[in-house]
């Protein structure tokens, strides 16, 4: 393997192919991903065909404007792939993790639990009150759901609490299985900015996941 080199994500390392965060919780798998040591500490390998956010992460160079403190909202946890890595990255920070769905919610619980800046949220990601008298502002919002209505969730959410920064992955064929993803990706983001938020970047995803597409968006007046 190469030799490993820190990026400018927090506790996010790269040997040129691969990424790898640093782990909240060592000697804790979660999927069997391979763990390596860099600078005497353990590291998970992040792959990218299991986690959308990685493959944004490796294609653009970027972290989606992640830092390590932040209050993330995270809609759309599933079993924990993504959601573990994104705690090993903001440990100074907390992650309030929605899923609805109740199979991959209990994986979520038992991947997840001895890590202590999640909390996990049983509930449907349409319902923005779920997160009442938790939270009233969050500084990152991710949103991962096969919803018809993804873009207007995410929008609503960015809105709500007020969100410096969001990721949005769009699920094209669950908007319009018919209409080619490129389209449905211009509708999203006239969408998104008709609502005066500030798409930083679009990025196909299509190496890793067909049909998908990943906006890193920013919030009002920032």
């Amino acid at each position: 393997m190469a030799e490993l080199e820190k990026t400018g994500c927090p506790n996010l390392v790269t040997d040129g192919y691969d990424l790898y965060t640093r782990s909240f919780v060592p000697g804790h798998s979660i999927y069997g991903e391979r763990t390596v040591e860099f600078e005497g500490r353990e590291y998970r390998r992040w792959d990218p065909r299991r986690s959308k956010m990685a493959a944004y992460m490796l294609l653009t160079g970027g972290c989606g404007g992640l830092a390590a403190g932040d209050l993330v909202i995270y809609l759309g946890a599933s079993t924990g792939t993504t959601l573990s890595h994104i705690s090993d990255i903001v440990t100074e920070g907390e992650i309030y993790a929605v899923e609805v769905s109740k199979r991959p919610f209990r994986d979520l619980m038992d991947n997840c639990s001895d890590r202590a800046n999640i909390i996990p949220i049983l509930g449907d990601a349409r319902d923005s009150m779920i997160l009442d008298g938790m939270v009233s502002r969050a500084d990152y919002l991710y949103v991962d759901i096969a919803q018809r209505d993804q873009v207007p969730i995410f929008v609503d959410y960015m809105e709500r609490f007020s969100c410096r920064e969001g990721m949005l992955m769009l699920k094209c064929r669950s908007i319009d299985v018919a209409e080619r993803p490129s389209s449905v990706a211009k509708v999203a983001r006239r969408y998104i900015e008709e609502r005066n938020l500030a798409v930083a970047s679009e990025t196909d995803l299509d190496r890793y996941e067909k049909d998908h597409f990943a906006f890193h968006v920013k919030g009002r007046d920032l």
